[in-house]
C-alpha cells in the first residue's frame, strides 16, 4: 500500500531528489553503453579494420549520442522546479502527465541503449563480413556511375586481403571479391576493363592467400583458385567477341597467380 501511494504521489516522484537520481542514472547508463563497445573495438579489432569500419559503417553513432543528449537535457529541464511549478503545471492532471512523460523518456533511454549495445556487440562479431560486403557494394556502385573503381575501394580491399585471418572470415571476403570480379567479367567485351580485373585478381585475390605463408588455409586457397578459374573460363568464352583473342594481360596474370598459389 505504501509503495502504491508513493507511486501515485507525483510531488515525490518528480521531486528534486528523484529527478536528480534519474538524471544521474541516465548519464551513467549512456556513458556505459557508449564506452563498452568502444573498449571492445579498441582492444580486439585491429587498427586498420577499426578505422575502416568507423569510416564506412560506424558513422551513425553520433546521431544516437545526440539523441541521448537531448533526452537527458529534457530530464534536466524537467528537474527545474521553476519549470515544473510554473503556471498551470501545478495542476494534478498536468503533473501526472509530466510524470508519465518523464517515465517515457527514461524508458526510451533504456530501450534505445539496449538496442544500441546489442547492435554494437553483434557488429563486433562479424565486422569483417560487414566490411567486405560494404566495400564491394561501394565499389560496384562507383563502377556503375564511372565505369571504373574508386582507388580507395581497391586500397581497402588490399588491406582486408592482408589483415583478415585465414579461415571462414577470409573465405567470406573472397566470396565478395568473386562477386565483384564476376560483375566486371560480365560486362560487354568491348567495355570490359581487363587491366582492372587483373589488378583485383593479383593484388587482392592472390594476395589474400599468399601474403603470409604462416596463415595459409587450404579452403581459402581453393576459393582463390576457383575465382581464377572462373575468370579464365569467362574470358575464354568471351574471346570470340574480341576477334578470337583472349586478353594476354589477364591470361598472364591468372597464370602467374595460379603458380604463386600452387
Amino acid at each position: 500500500m505504501t509503495s502504491l501511494l508513493l507511486f501515485f504521489n507525483t510531488d515525490e516522484l518528480l521531486g528534486d531528489e528523484w529527478l536528480a537520481s534519474a538524471i544521474g542514472i541516465a548519464i551513467t547508463y549512456v556513458v556505459f553503453i557508449m564506452g563498452v563497445p568502444a573498449l571492445i573495438f579498441q582492444t580486439f579489432i585491429p587498427d586498420a579494420l577499426r578505422n575502416m569500419y568507423n569510416e564506412r559503417v560506424g558513422g551513425r553513432w553520433p546521431y544516437f549520442f545526440i539523441g541521448q543528449i537531448f533526452l537527458i537535457l529534457f530530464l534536466f529541464i524537467e528537474s527545474n522546479r521553476w519549470v515544473h511549478n510554473h503556471g498551470a503545471t501545478s495542476s494534478e492532471d498536468l503533473a501526472m502527465n509530466l510524470f508519465y512523460l518523464t517515465l517515457f523518456v527514461i524508458a526510451i533511454i533504456l530501450f534505445s541503449g539496449i538496442v544500441y549495445l546489442h547492435k554494437k556487440f553483434k557488429s563486433s562479431q562479424n565486422i569483417e563480413q560487414q566490411l567486405s560486403k560494404k566495400i564491394v557494394d561501394d565499389a560496384l556502385k562507383y563502377y556503375r556511375q564511372h565505369q571504373n573503381l574508386n582507388k580507395k575501394d581497391l586500397e581497402d580491399l588490399g588491406i582486408l586481403a592482408k589483415e583478415l585471418p585465414a579461415g571462414r572470415k577470409k573465405n567470406i571476403f573472397l566470396e565478395e571479391c568473386e562477386r565483384l570480379t564476376e560483375y566486371l567479367l560480365d560486362q560487354p567485351p568491348k567495355e570490359r576493363d581487363d587491366k582492372l580485373i587483373g589488378v583485383i585478381l593479383d593484388e587482392v585475390v592472390c594476395l589474400s592467400v599468399t601474403y603470409d605463408s604462416g596463415r595459409i588455409n587450404n579452403e581459402n586457397m581453393r576459393k582463390a583458385l576457383d575465382i581464377l578459374i572462373l575468370s579464365y573460363s569467362k574470358i575464354r568464352r568471351n574471346g570470340d567477341a574480341r576477334g578470337n583473342a583472349m586478353s594476354s594481360y589477364l591470361n598472364t596474370t591468372i597464370g602467374n597467380c595460379m603458380k604463386e598459389i600452387g
